[in-house]
């Protein structure tokens, strides 16, 4: 029977996962300079639990199971084979009636359809061992020389089936070959730099089409440490490390230069030894407003989980606040000058001066905050207030959220007179803002800072 097979079993074998976090996790309870994962860092790197899964890569399509294969007889949707839509009645057909122009060479022309040769019948066999004559080679279908199937079709030239290239195309990605073919598993996927790859000469590079590699988007910065699905781990300086590849020094987990947790990373660059928290792995899946994706990040600052906490004990306090905070000031202070000032360095003042730690603006502080409803533009040094006391900065941004609702986005962006005003630089403000209180969830307590490019105004 005729099978599209896609080669089961995924990158980075069972084998190479039981490994790798079997290891990492009897290495962690033992004592005495032992290789254990910080409490607060991560765990040791589990292929298996990231784009080392079961498949080859994320999205591509499962290989259907033994004997409900998608070109089974009787399976017309998807079937290469035009002659496999029914079980045929007759056990011996007659060769295939020519069409008008069929030009003779290498190729079987089989009902509707010219395939070319096999280059062996290593993919014939299906899971029960059954052959048919079919098999599938770089990305086709193709005929058994010599086999039944062969006898009964007639000479043709096959068209061309690949692009050509360096890579192997599995799912709708194109992948590199693998360099540590250890890794991989017994059909050929591995999973290395971040990446499914495919073993030169195994089933599965004889399966899949060749296509041309083309430049990665979204990895790191390159620096010495190793990037791998659950964060940046530095290079292990004295560590031997488990089997794996993973150490532990300076009270975090390291990856040893040239193991297999080396080779399965990227690049990047770790944070100091000091730093608590790790940034999310690459690629950062940036917001989007106005069809166009704007630029953001992950950074460290020393200080900030102790900054964080402070902020979120206090009473009324948000994650929402935070990343207000987060969005307005680099260091979560209000240490900016006074009132803040305008992109040309003149100083905000009368309703434009801003105050807190979130730099709420005086025109529309005093028009949510009860006690200084009274005040006029004039007043506006009241608002500095905000800048000493984080539990009324915190109050006034709640009743100010509170009061003016889906407009408040607008008012904090471009003072109280353009309320409502849901013009692009608003959509974009917003959608940077959301981004932020959504990336902080899980680093409330840590030194990992986000941002967004948003001009200041």
């Amino acid at each position: 029977m005729m099978r599209f097979f896609t080669g089961r079993g995924g990158p980075a074998g069972l084998a190479l996962s039981s490994a790798l976090l079997g290891m990492a996790v009897a290495l962690s309870g033992c004592s005495g300079g032992a290789v254990e994962p910080a409490s607060e860092g991560p765990l040791p790197f589990d292929p298996m639990s990231e784009n080392a899964g079961s498949d080859p890569v994320d999205g591509a399509e499962e290989a259907p199971a033994p004997g409900t294969s998608q070109n089974e007889p009787g399976n017309t949707e998807g079937n290469p084979d035009p002659m496999l839509v029914e079980a045929d009645p007759n056990p011996n057909p007659a060769p295939t009636t020519p069409p008008p122009g069929l030009m003779p060479g290498p190729g079987f022309f089989i009902g509707e359809t010219c395939f070319a040769p096999c280059d062996s019948d290593a993919s014939d066999a299906d899971a029960m061992g059954v052959t048919d004559g079919f098999g599938f080679e770089r990305g086709q279908s193709c005929v058994v020389p010599g086999s039944e199937s062969a006898a009964r079709g007639l000479p043709c030239v096959p068209g061309l089936s690949e692009m050509g290239g360096g890579g192997y195309l599995v799912g709708e990605l194109c992948v590199p070959a693998c360099s540590a073919a250890r890794l991989a598993d017994e059909q050929g996927y591995g999973f290395e730099a971040l990446q499914t790859c495919v073993v030169e000469g195994s089933p599965a590079a004889t399966q899949a089409a060749r296509c041309p590699i083309l430049p990665r988007e979204g990895l790191p910065e390159p620096g010495d440490g190793f990037q791998l699905p659950a964060g940046c781990f530095p290079r292990c300086v004295n560590a031997a490390g488990d089997a794996g590849g993973f150490g532990f020094e300076q009270e975090r987990t390291c990856v040893v230069a040239g193991s297999d947790a080396a080779v399965q990373g990227v690049p990047c660059v770790p944070a100091p030894a000091d730093v608590i928290g790790l940034c999310p792995p690459p690629p950062i899946v940036c917001p989007v407003a106005n069809g166009v994706t704007l630029e953001c990040g992950c950074g460290f600052r020393q200080g900030f989980a102790e900054q964080k906490q402070v902020i979120m004990n206090t009473p009324g306090a948000s994650q929402y606040f935070l990343a207000s905070a987060m969005m307005e000031t680099t260091t979560l202070t209000a240490a900016y000058p006074l009132g803040d000032v305008f992109p040309n360095g003149a100083q905000k003042t009368g309703d434009a001066f801003n105050g807190g730690i979130a730099k709420q603006n005086w025109g529309m502080m005093r028009r949510c905050h009860p006690e200084w409803s009274g005040l006029g533009a004039g007043d506006f040094l009241t608002g500095a207030e905000l800048n000493l006391d984080l539990a009324l900065d915190i109050e006034v941004y709640d009743e100010c959220r509170q009061v003016f609702g889906n407009d408040w986005w607008s008012g904090h962006r471009l003072g109280f007179n353009t309320l409502g005003n849901n013009d692009p630089d608003v959509q974009r403000f917003r959608a940077a803002m959301d981004w932020t209180n959504l990336m902080l969830e899980g680093h409330l307590a840590d030194d990992v800072f986000f941002y967004v490019v948003v001009p200041a105004i």
